[in-house]
Parts: structure tokens; C-alpha cells; sequence
């Protein structure tokens, strides 16, 4: 077999990831003739068919979906040994692609980026918000150096950050307002107020009670953190939300949740592929918020209560229902 072409390796992970040739040709600013000239060389290099024609779109075969992560790994090795080459140049320059989810950003991702900023000025920084699990699928797709979130993937590498714990947030006068901790069975009297279901904090949530057959009363959900302060300041339910959301408000009250003894929560963690070689500046970009979130990090206030467990909250989740992505 002849060597592979990277290029038609790069055409046959897009089209399988946009499930179309015209979005697929757009992306890589071909023609869709091109795109398909390029796949069809490629099906010939390696004697197998990668896709099937359905409707106005592609479907990847059976060798295609074996083959497709393969693809994705060689792209990221090129991509590795081109990144290896620049820095043995000796530059410390370059761009560095950070995805972080919204909370995260206000919290603490925006408040650590001046003071690395100004240790790596030659550094471009550049930031994609998303949820979390989008996140991760731009790390393992290479669109992404590294990601902070609190779900992790199985297959990328992580170092964990701090725990994140689910806080009742509600007015100071309300009866659980004096409480150190409440428990979750506490709370199901109470009107609630809740992130949306993608949120992995409410599938967190979701999958303590559903273990528990306890039955949430949500009267209000949002995708806007800070709309779930507004409606916990005027009385409206109690907000369940995550200790890294800031809350400034004096006039409301944190308290931590717990289940079945524990702190119901995640661990926040920065995550990145082991396949592809980091810049030394992505090391220290990685070694630099782990070592800042030591000395702090939102919701430490909390520590008095019980720890939260270092599994993978992802994996936990998919043990006991469907994760929303």
C-alpha cells in the first residue's frame, strides 16, 4: 500500500463528522467534486468502502467507523510532530485553545488568564465557552488544547482542579438558611429551581434522586445561571446550582447539599489529549491553574462538609441513566 494521505484523511473525518459532502467541502473550502475525488482516492489507497450515500447525505459503513477514530489519531500525531518541531526552534510562541464552561469563566478561568498572560506574552489565548461535554469532544476531535470542565472522558488524560459541590441557594429568612448542610431529601418539600437538563449539575441531581425514588418539584428551569439568583432572591423556590457559580448577593444564602452522607458534587478538572504532544506552554498552562486553585477556588467555604468523591461524574451518571449532550 502506498503511504496515506493526510490530506484525504483530513477530507474523510470531516465528512464523517458533518454527515454531508457540501458541509463537509465547505468546511475545507473545496468543491464538493474535490471532496469527492479525495475520499473515493482514499477508499482506493486503502481497498475499502467509507461511506454509503443516504438521502442528501453520507453514512459511514462499518469499515468507516472503524477507521474513523484511527484517522482522528493520525491527524493529531501530524498535527504533534509539527507542534514538537516548532517549539524545538526554541519559540514560545503560539496559540493555546482553552474551552471552559460559563461558570467556569467567571469564576476562576478569567480571573487566572492576565497572570499566565503575562508569563507567556508570547502566547495567544484563545476561549470557546460550551458545556461541558461539547467541550471534550473538541479536545478528543483536536479542536481544543485543553478543556476545564467537570465531566471527564475516559480517554482523555486529566488533572482534577477542586470539588465542586450542589449548594441550596435561597433568602436569608428561609428556614433551611441557619442549616450548615441540608440533605436532599430535605429539599423535596420545597419548590425548586433548577438548571436545564443538559447541565450535568441537574443530571447529577436528576440521578441522586431517581437512586433515592425521590420525586424534585422544579417550578422554574433556565439556562441562565444568574436567572435562577434572581428568582431565589424574590422568594419564588430554592436554587440547586454549583458552588463555582459567584453569588455576591448578602440578601441570599448557600448551603451545601448532601447524599446519603456525602456532598453531592463533581470535581472540576482540566483535560486534554494523551495522543497529541502539548506545547510547553499548554504544560504550564495546566501546571499553573493547578497549582492557583490550591491557594483558592470558588466554593471553598464549603470544605467543612463532607468530601466529594473523585469518580468520574460522568461515568457515574451513565451507570445509572442517560447523559443529555
Amino acid at each position: 500500500m502506498a503511504h496515506l494521505n493526510l490530506s484525504r484523511i483530513r477530507s474523510f473525518v470531516i465528512a464523517a463528522d458533518e454527515s454531508s459532502l457540501s458541509r463537509a467541502a465547505a468546511v475545507l473550502h473545496l468543491t464538493q467534486p474535490a471532496l469527492s475525488k479525495q475520499i473515493r482516492l482514499l477508499e482506493e489507497e486503502l481497498g475499502v468502502r467509507l461511506f454509503d450515500r443516504v438521502g442528501g447525505g453520507v453514512q459511514l459503513t462499518s469499515a468507516g467507523r472503524d477507521l474513523l477514530e484511527r484517522g482522528r489519531l493520525l491527524l493529531l500525531q501530524a498535527e504533534g510532530l509539527a507542534e514538537r518541531a516548532r517549539v524545538l526552534k526554541g519559540g514560545a510562541t503560539g496559540v493555546l485553545k482553552v474551552g471552559a464552561t460559563s461558570m467556569s469563566l467567571e469564576s476562576f478561568v478569567a480571573p487566572f488568564i492576565p497572570a499566565y498572560r503575562g508569563r507567556w506574552p508570547g502566547v495567544d489565548v484563545w476561549i470557546t465557552e460550551d458545556g461541558g461535554m461539547r467541550l471534550l469532544q473538541q479536545v478528543e476531535h483536536g479542536e481544543l488544547d485543553v478543556a476545564i470542565t467537570g465531566p471527564r472522558a475516559p480517554g482523555l488524560h486529566h488533572q482534577l482542579l477542586f470539588p465542586v459541590r450542589v449548594v441550596a441557594v435561597m433568602p436569608t429568612d428561609h428556614r433551611l438558611a441557619r442549616r450548615r448542610t441540608a440533605s436532599l431529601r430535605d429539599l423535596m418539600s420545597e419548590p425548586l429551581l433548577g438548571l436545564r437538563r443538559e447541565f450535568t449539575t441537574r443530571q447529577l441531581i436528576d440521578a441522586a434522586c431517581q437512586m433515592s425514588c425521590l420525586e424534585p418539584r422544579f417550578v422554574f428551569e433556565t439556562s441562565v445561571p444568574s436567572a435562577l439568583l434572581a428568582m431565589a432572591r424574590i422568594g419564588y423556590g430554592v436554587a440547586l446550582m454549583p458552588s463555582n457559580q459567584l453569588v455576591k448577593d448578602r440578601r441570599l444564602r448557600r448551603v451545601p447539599i448532601l447524599h446519603d452522607g456525602k456532598s453531592l458534587g463533581q470535581w472540576m478538572a482540566v483535560s486534554w489529549h494523551g495522543g497529541r504532544q502539548l506545547a510547553p506552554y499548554a504544560e504550564a498552562f495546566i501546571a499553573e491553574l493547578a497549582a492557583r486553585t490550591k491557594l483558592g477556588y470558588p466554593g471553598r467555604e464549603f470544605s467543612y462538609a463532607p468530601p466529594v468523591p473523585e469518580s468520574n461524574v460522568l461515568e457515574a451518571l451513565q451507570s445509572h441513566e442517560p447523559v443529555d449532550t
